[in-house]
């Protein structure tokens, strides 16, 4: 799976700057396009971890970039883009395995006879439904939060970022960090 995310990611980012030097006044001058960057974009590329100051420090007295160079250049901007995508799906997988084994615990406990197990089972699919429920808004909180990066990264004067600091989900989302209360408890308790 890697490797397929590794070809996809870098061929496209190398298309996406090769159209970009392309399309530019400056021809194939890596200086110049690292002096016209959006802020943004710096910005978000500073999030995913590529840092343009040691790119532009790498490539910044290039002026006329072969194409050797640009897939070097790409292959730095599309790394960090590649782990954070095979993250997310790592997620997704474990998300998907974890519902197929609580789906198999729960059709064993409904075809069982005991009120016990009954009992039990209402009160782990609430527990269960709520630690689900809070791991997908996040998920998708997550997701948004990305998508309004991309546009500020290609203007910097939106305002979606508001919709995002004002929305009550979001701001319920930050203020309750269940997994730094986890990682509270399981210290206090066992000391990790």
């Amino acid at each position: 799976m890697d490797w397929f995310l590794r070809d996809a990611i870098s061929g496209g980012v190398y298309s996406s700057v090769t159209k970009i030097i392309e399309n530019s006044d400056t021809g194939t001058n890596l200086s110049a396009l690292f002096d016209r960057l959006p802020d943004g974009f710096v910005r978000f590329l500073n999030g995913l971890g590529v840092n343009i100051d040691t790119l532009a420090a790498e490539y910044g007295d290039v002026t006329h970039a072969s194409e050797e160079v640009m897939r070097a250049f790409a292959n730095q901007i599309a790394t960090p883009c590649i782990n954070v995508v095979s993250t997310i799906i790592g997620y997704v997988v474990t998300f998907i395995a974890v519902a197929l084994i609580l789906w198999w615990i729960t059709r064993g406990v409904e075809r069982s006879e005991k009120k016990f197990f009954k009992v039990l089972d209402k009160i782990g699919g609430f527990l269960s439904g709520c630690v689900l429920g809070y791991c997908v808004t996040a998920l998708l909180s997550i997701f948004v939060f990305t998508m309004f990066q991309v546009v500020l990264a290609f203007n910097a004067e939106s305002l979606i970022m508001d919709v995002y600091n004002h929305s009550y989900v979001f701001k319920f989302l930050k203020e309750f960090d269940a997994l730094g209360y986890l990682a509270q408890f399981l210290t206090y308790v066992m000391g990790f």
